[in-house]
């Protein structure tokens, strides 16, 4: 038995478009515009309160995704115009390549001599993102983030080595950081990042060496990104001035009245593990500042959990079986019971489901309007990021199964098209 068309409450899927099915339409909050990457792997750019529809490969399928991002500012002055970047040496720049978005901005940066470029930026003490767009030339390169102050050294230096197809792989060469999945863009093109920790607030420098502690080496550069936070987001362009983009996320009225159900969502999760506390989807918020009603999230030890809350209380169900890392396709099925208990269902790559514990529910059970359906949702947790896939809400009562694993089974297999028909 599987669930019918008439047991979804609220139905959404990127490979229709950013308009739900079943549920309202849909309001953005990022207030300027944003890249992402189309479908044909170019870059792409989007104005303000539009979405980016991006690609991800999800099971082995590439598809449409929402991506869906918190807010982040490039700290570098400039993030492709290399000859305004300090030289320690003999380093020569081209400009006027073909670059992944399809212009004309990328740079070659050689060297003969193993000198390199660098550019300063004040950084706040915690976590960083550090990216850069390259496409092979010849030899191999480092980039990398150096303290300038004190306690000094780097932070992180990464070598990027290619094999006869074009194609990178990364190691570290100095200082400690997490190598982050390499994606793969047209033309060539990579964006190869690691997420690195400053330990003391103060000057840093972005360095590109283009031989990679060889004698001689160039490499086709672009959009070099330094982003204080979790994981490298959407590309920001910067030219004399740093440049941030606003919190993206996205809500849906109203919501389903309140009632036993069950929220499944799929994504391609942005983050490293154990690096956020952020929000994957919620109920409930009647604004954006509310504390929402039932949300799954990501806590600070990279273990997804569920949360509910209403006037007569709250409960949180960590799952300690489970972490996820950047790239993963992450599925969540949060259940929430008549009493107001939450249970967090979760499968991480296709793999048998983990289970938390279910707490007892609030006084008061599920009383209430729920308002809002949120994605990459806000409150007073930080948002996540995610390229999310789908969005479906149940009727508790409709299924058919009695288990975590046979609820998962039947909330993945019910697809809708974009007429709302059963496919």
């Amino acid at each position: 038995m599987a669930l019918s068309r008439h047991s979804i409450l609220h139905y959404w899927d990127a490979l229709y478009g950013v308009t739900p099915i079943v549920g309202g339409s849909p309001v953005f909050s990022r207030n300027g515009g944003a890249t992402f990457q189309g479908r044909e792997r170019l870059g792409r750019t989007v104005v303000a309160r539009t979405p980016r529809q991006s690609w991800a490969t999800l099971d082995g399928v590439r598809r449409p995704v929402l991506q869906l991002e918190p807010a982040r500012t490039n700290r570098l002055l400039y993030s492709e115009a290399f000859e305004q970047w300090y030289s320690t040496g003999s380093v020569t720049i081209n400009s006027g390549f073909t670059d992944p978005f399809g212009g004309t901005a990328a740079r070659l940066v050689g060297t003969s001599s193993n000198q390199a470029i660098s550019l300063a930026q004040t950084l706040s003490a915690g976590l960083v993102a550090v990216s850069v767009f390259m496409r092979r030339s010849s030899g191999q390169q480092y980039f990398g983030l150096y303290d300038l102050g004190s306690p000094g050294g780097w932070r992180c230096i990464v070598t990027v080595r290619w094999d006869s197809s074009g194609t990178p792989s990364l190691s570290t060469a100095a200082g400690s950081g997490t190598l982050l999945p390499v994606e793969d863009w047209s033309g060539g093109w990579y964006r190869l990042g690691f997420l690195t920790t400053t330990s003391t607030a103060g000057s840093h420098g972005a360095y590109l060496y283009p031989s990679g502690g060889l004698a001689a080496g160039d490499v086709f550069a672009f959009g070099y990104q330094v982003e204080e936070g979790p994981g490298v987001t959407g590309y920001i362009p910067t030219s004399g001035t740093p440049v941030s983009r606003t919190l993206e996320t996205v809500h849906f009225s109203p919501a389903p009245a309140a009632q036993a159900l069950a929220v499944y969502q799929r994504l391609v999760v942005s983050i490293p593990s154990g690096s956020i506390n952020g929000r994957f989807f919620s109920l409930g918020q009647a604004t954006d500042g509310e504390l929402p009603r039932f949300l799954a999230y990501l806590n600070g030890s990279g273990n997804p959990a569920v949360y509910y809350q209403n006037s007569g209380g709250n409960t949180a169900n960590s799952i300690s079986g489970i972490s996820v890392e950047s790239g993963d396709t992450l599925e969540i099925l949060g259940i929430l019971q008549a009493d107001g208990s939450a249970r967090g269902v979760f499968s991480r790559n296709g793999a048998p489901v983990v289970v938390g514990n279910s707490p007892a529910g609030p006084t008061g059970g599920l009383s209430g309007a729920f308002g809002r359906v949120h994605m990459n949702s806000v409150g007073t947790a930080e948002v996540t990021a995610g390229r999310y896939a789908e969005l479906k809400i149940f009727k508790l009562a409709d299924f058919f199964s009695g288990t975590d694993q046979g609820r998962m089974d039947e909330a993945r297999a019910l697809v809708l098209g974009p007429s709302g028909d059963l496919l």
